[in-house]
């Protein structure tokens, strides 16, 4: 599976110090979401699986965790993919992955108007 952003990223693991590409295979630099949680940090990553590795789930097959190293205490979940908003969008709602954003916005503005006009009045 590839990487793709993940949502309120905020930290980059590289590579470990000493690897060797030759010796220990491609490693490059993972964009992570930090969260604070209890007297833990949580580390979040976001992976997509392509057209042949979607088929083979489908057909039963499953997610396989592979951790260099000690096995940390990990979870593995579905979210919807994050799409980062680009200047060119406009669309502040896009990262929402919400079918109808622009129709939430909307909704938003009214709101807003409606509720100033009863404070003018």
């Amino acid at each position: 599976m590839k990487w793709v952003n993940v949502r309120g990223s905020n930290a980059d693991f590289a590579k470990p110090r000493n690897w060797d590409e030759e010796r220990d295979g491609p490693c490059g630099t993972l964009p992570v979401r930090v969260e604070p949680v209890g007297l833990y940090n949580y580390h979040y990553s976001a992976w997509k699986p392509d057209a042949e590795e979607l088929a083979l789930l489908n057909g039963g097959g499953v997610v396989e965790l592979c951790c260099v190293g000690q096995q940390p205490p990990v979870s593995v979940g579905v979210v919807p993919e994050f799409i980062p908003v680009t200047p060119s969008s406009g669309n502040v709602f896009e990262d929402l992955s919400l079918p109808d954003a622009d129709a939430l916005l909307k909704e938003a503005v009214g709101q807003i108007t409606d509720e100033n006009q009863h404070k003018e009045a």
